[in-house]
């Protein structure tokens, strides 16, 4: 059974090769720019988000009733990227390789954002949410993940779309405000928190996320799913929880006077579809997995790249 990943090597993308292979799969990795690997099992395909035809071309050869696609690969935000930009590499790519899985008869799972639904408005927050996605980015996920429900329901497709909160881990993007807070507290820096720190956020370790992967590759009940962590957290008892963690710093919580504009932005989460149907429950507490985290951090190691070490 052959494994398709696109975004192979990103955050998301190197845990779950990592785990693919640690199960045996043969894993075809998609990625913008070839890499050389020691591991016989990978085949290496130059992939570019932006002329994602060109992907098609090169996997439909590679695959067969049974293989599995997971489709991570997006191009994230940024000032500088224009809105068609993600439209054209998200969307239109993600609606090329949605298609293949259903000609082939594979399973299809595709990572969305459950950012998509814009404010949160009903909580806690459930699959049949409004959608209203803010950015350009967030359309193009949406948009995506649309088409694949579009192919899903026309053609019976094995397609799921998985909805995740905010991924932490190791290799995760260090500008976001979870390794900021860290960083802080590791140089006994003051944490100065936005607003009044009260709005919440659903932070999912990387460990769970590729769990539920591997469930939704497996579901004969392919759908849309909210995939979260055990439970929320605000941003005060966040930046607490990280002092209380590096119990040699002498960073100190405090308040900015600077506005949040997500200040009453309340992330909680509805985990039921995917508990009853895909088996999900998330296993990775917030304490747990900041203390591997911080753990991680503290050793200075780069997340082990799969094409080198595996």
């Amino acid at each position: 059974m052959k494994a398709f990943v696109t975004g192979a090597t990103g955050f998301i993308g190197s845990h779950l090769v990592h785990e693919l292979c640690k199960q045996n799969f043969q894993v075809v990795c998609l990625v913008r720019n070839p890499v050389q690997s020691n591991n016989e099992c990978i085949t290496c395909i130059p992939f570019d988000l932006l002329h994602a035809d060109l992907a098609i071309n090169q996997i439909k050869s590679y695959m067969v009733k049974g293989d599995v696609l997971f489709h991570i690969a997006a191009v994230l935000p940024n000032v500088k990227t224009e809105a068609h930009h993600y439209l054209t590499a998200n969307a239109v790519s993600s609606s090329y390789l949605a298609e293949l899985a259903a000609e082939k008869e594979a399973s299809f799972v595709y990572i969305s954002s459950l950012p998509i639904i814009g404010k949160p408005e009903q909580v806690p927050i459930a699959e049949d949410h409004p959608l209203r996605p803010g950015d350009p980015y967030l359309c193009s996920k949406l948009c995506g993940e649309m088409v694949c429900e579009m192919i899903r329901r026309s053609r019976g497709s094995k397609i799921s779309s998985l909805r995740i909160s905010s991924p932490y881990g190791p290799g995760m993007n260090p500008e976001t405000v979870l390794p900021k807070f860290i960083r802080q507290t590791l140089s006994s820096q003051e944490i100065h928190l936005f607003g009044t720190g009260r709005r919440t956020q659903n932070f999912i370790h990387v460990d769970d996320i590729i769990s539920a992967c591997l469930l939704a590759a497996n579901t004969d009940q392919p759908a849309v799913y909210n995939i979260a962590g055990p439970s929320s957290i605000s941003m005060h008892d966040l930046a607490n929880l990280v002092v209380r963690l590096i119990p040699e710093s002498k960073s100190n919580v405090s308040f900015s006077n600077m506005p949040d504009p997500q200040d009453d932005y309340r992330w909680e989460i509805d985990l039921t579809k995917a508990k009853k149907q895909l088996g999900y429950s998330p296993g990775v507490p917030i304490f747990e997995g900041l203390l591997s985290y911080i753990s991680w951090v503290k050793s200075g190691k780069g997340y082990p790249k799969w094409w080198q070490d595996l």
